[in-house]
């Protein structure tokens, strides 16, 4: 019971009427979704789309995007559902690489292929504004009212391709990772676990293209549990939502976890339904964001290309960690020659899994990445890591984010974090960048919270006993905002592209660093 097609038949025919998804206007129960997805496949099918042929899925998350997801899932055909914010370049790249047979596009999006050449057949959900469009597409609602007979539904393997899913883009160019049902079911089943089952309901507030959109998805078809669709993560509505709509359980990503705890107390934070949230990654004392707001928090380590190898609710066992090695996964802290670091080292986290289909078996037609990342017989995540003697996992840095200055290695991720203890600070990025000397200058990107001040000065100052003098950053930037993906994930490739600017602080010329990295010697 891996396949999503069989799951929502299984819902569909056992409990028909239990809630599956409510939505803004609309809710629909278990069988009403098997009825949509239905009608959906019908109609896809139509346009030519079966098994292995490839829906290029270009909406915002809501009832038409479930139902042709579903829909295309019964047909066996492999859904690439695209970051709403391409287009360009970007958008040419995702559906020349993908040659989508079918795009499900909506009014808000469809002027942008007017300049992108495909053979694809065009869906749209919605209308077209411009009578004169030279974009010929077809209506959703029309191919859907038509009553089309839902054709032989092929049988379907669990290592069968589901989607294809786009890397975050926060290091360069986005990747399309394969992902096959038995993955997605198994990062589900991980993330859930035994914390939800019928009458929880589950917010779904993270962008569909996101694996952590779909999670919610499969995870209500595997326990029971309804899900709760939102536009996105607001942070003055939050509570307001989880209350009206009694949510249970949420995903919080690391920066809208610190825009909740900056947001002024009250005495009524406890007084909400929400008993469990999964946060990636976990703000400064997570303890003292579970008393206020009254849940229970778990975390982990995945990423698109795995199932949450790594994970824990024993947050007091090892502060600050991403959790154990679960059970089914082998892992190592490499080198970069692959070879196995000592105790209590850092290294590139890489991994292998007993089950097939637990990690991706590589990316869309990019056979030279796939043999980069699954060289060796290990898939290498790109992530160094610390391991505790009990077995504990400490996130340390990307290790294209690492910097290295005047021999010393140091963490982008451990900057930021002193950084971020500023009550005046909302936001940091710490990016390295070129120096005179070799190797890089430490450089910080700072958003300020509203209506608070601060100098780069200043800052240096409160950093000063709190860092080792490597570690201080020579440039200091203030921005109104950090560049970021709609996953929330911080875009420092752009970051070091602008680099230092005119307006940028230099520790350096302020005269608190000299050329060799120490403080000025008194005369």
């Amino acid at each position: 019971m891996i396949v999503t097609g069989n799951l929502l038949r299984h819902r569909a025919e056992t409990t028909p009427e239990r809630l599956f998804a409510l939505f803004e206007s609309d809710e629909w129960s278990f069988g009403r979704a098997l009825e949509e997805a239905s009608a959906a496949a019908a109609g896809l099918a139509t346009l030519g789309l079966g098994k292995g042929d490839v829906l290029l899925l270009w909406m915002a998350g809501g009832p038409d995007f479930l139902r042709l997801w579903l829909g295309a899932n019964l047909l066996g055909a492999i859904v690439a559902p695209v970051n709403l914010a391409y287009k360009g370049s970007l958008l040419r790249h995702v559906i020349a690489l993908t040659s989508p047979r079918v795009i499900a596009v909506d009014s808000e999006r469809v002027a942008l292929l007017a300049d992108v050449a495909t053979d694809a057949r065009i869906l749209l959900a919605g209308e077209i504004a411009d009578e004169d469009s030279p974009i010929s597409a077809l209506r959703l609602d029309s191919v859907l009212s038509q009553g089309h007979a839902l054709p032989e539904l092929p049988a379907l393997d669990p290592l069968d391709t589901q989607c294809i899913l786009f890397t975050s883009g926060t290091t360069g160019a986005s990747k399309g990772v394969i992902v096959p049902y038995a993955q997605l079911h198994a990062i589900a089943a991980t993330h859930f676990g035994d914390r939800f089952g019928p009458g929880d309901r589950y917010l779904l507030n993270l962008p569909m293209f996101h694996v952590g959109g779909l999670l919610p998805v499969i995870g209500a078809l595997i326990t029971g549990c309804a899900v709760v669709a939102s536009p996105g993560f607001r942070t003055t509505r939050f509570w307001q939502d989880v209350r009206a709509h009694g949510v249970t359980g949420c995903t919080v990503v690391g920066a809208a976890a610190e825009f909740l705890k900056r947001q002024p107390e009250s005495p009524d934070d406890a007084a909400n339904p929400l008993r469990w949230v999964s946060m990636f990654p976990l703000v400064r004392d997570p303890a003292a964001f579970a008393r206020r707001f009254g849940v229970g928090l778990f975390t982990g380590y995945g990423m698109t290309e795995l199932s949450i190898p790594i994970t824990t609710d024993r947050l007091e066992a090892s502060p600050g960690s991403c959790g154990q090695l679960r059970a089914g996964y082998e892992a190592l802290l490499v080198d970069e020659a692959d070879v196995p670091v000592g105790p209590g080292e850092v290294g590139e986290l890489v991994l292998r899994a007993e089950a097939p289909g637990s990690i991706s078996p590589g990316y869309w037609r990019d056979a030279e990445a796939t043999a980069e990342a699954w060289r060796n017989g290990w898939f290498h995540t790109g992530d160094c890591f610390r391991r505790t003697d009990a077995g504990f996992y400490h996130f340390v840095d990307r290790r294209k984010d690492a910097l290295r200055r005047r021999g010393e290695n140091i963490s982008s991720q451990e900057v930021e974090a002193e950084i971020m203890a500023h009550r005046n600070v909302a936001e940091a990025a710490v990016i390295g960048v070129p120096s005179p000397y070799g190797e890089q200058d430490v450089m910080a990107v700072v958003v300020l919270a509203p209506g608070r001040d601060l100098t780069a000065a200043a800052l240096d100052a409160f950093l000063e006993p709190r860092l080792p003098r490597f570690m201080l950053p020579r440039y200091i930037r203030f921005t109104d905002a950090l560049p970021r993906t709609p996953s929330l994930r911080v875009q420092k490739y752009l970051l070091r592209e602008t680099g230092v600017t005119a307006e940028t602080w230099d520790r350096e010329a302020a005269g608190t660093l000299t050329s060799s990295g120490a403080a000025p010697r008194p005369s």
